[in-house]
C-alpha cells in the first residue's frame, strides 16, 4: 500500500484551539488560534499568484507531456491560470473538459491536488479514492498521470 493513498489527520491542541490540521503528505495547513494568526495566514495565502516563469514551465511540462503521451494530435491537456490556481483541462475530438486543479504552493514539486468529481463537478482535494490517486505527487506531470488513469483518454 503507498503511503500517498493514507488519509491522515494530524492534530496539535493547545488548551481549546487547533493550531494546524493537514492530512499527512499535504501542505495545506489551516491555521486557527488567535484571529490575528488566521488574518495573517489568509492574507499571505491569497495574496499568492502564480508567477510568469512558473506558467512557462508548466506549459512546457504540459507540452511534453502532451508529446509523450497521446499519440493523436486531438488529445492533450491544457493550462489555465487563475490566481493560485493551475486547472488541468483535457481536450479530446474538439471538446474540452476539466481533470484537475493544483494550488501554487511556492515550488514546483509540491502542488496541492483536488481532482474534479464529475458527480458534483466541483473540485474536490480531500478525495483520494480515485484510480490514479497513487500518482499524485507534488508535480504537475504526476497530476496529468493521475488524471488520465481517473479519467481515460
Amino acid at each position: 500500500m503507498l503511503l500517498s493513498n493514507i488519509f491522515i489527520f494530524a492534530d496539535v491542541f493547545k488548551g481549546s484551539k487547533v493550531l494546524w490540521s493537514a492530512p499527512s503528505g499535504s501542505l495545506a495547513l489551516r491555521y486557527a488560534g488567535t484571529k490575528k494568526n488566521q488574518k495573517r495566514v489568509e492574507s499571505v495565502m491569497k495574496s499568492k499568484t502564480i508567477p510568469e516563469n512558473v506558467k512557462s514551465e508548466v506549459k512546457e511540462i504540459a507540452d511534453r507531456f502532451n508529446r509523450e503521451t497521446f499519440s493523436r494530435d486531438d488529445c492533450y491537456y491544457e493550462a489555465r491560470f487563475k490566481g493560485r490556481y493551475l486547472y488541468l483541462d483535457r481536450s479530446e475530438y474538439g471538446r474540452s473538459g476539466p481533470i484537475c486543479r493544483l494550488t501554487y504552493t511556492g515550488k514546483m514539486n509540491a502542488w496541492e491536488f483536488a481532482i474534479f468529481k464529475w458527480s458534483t463537478e466541483e473540485y474536490d482535494a480531500n478525495e483520494w479514492f480515485f484510480p490514479g490517486a497513487g500518482s499524485v505527487d507534488g508535480t504537475v506531470q504526476g497530476a496529468m498521470v493521475a488524471g488520465l488513469e481517473a479519467y481515460p483518454a
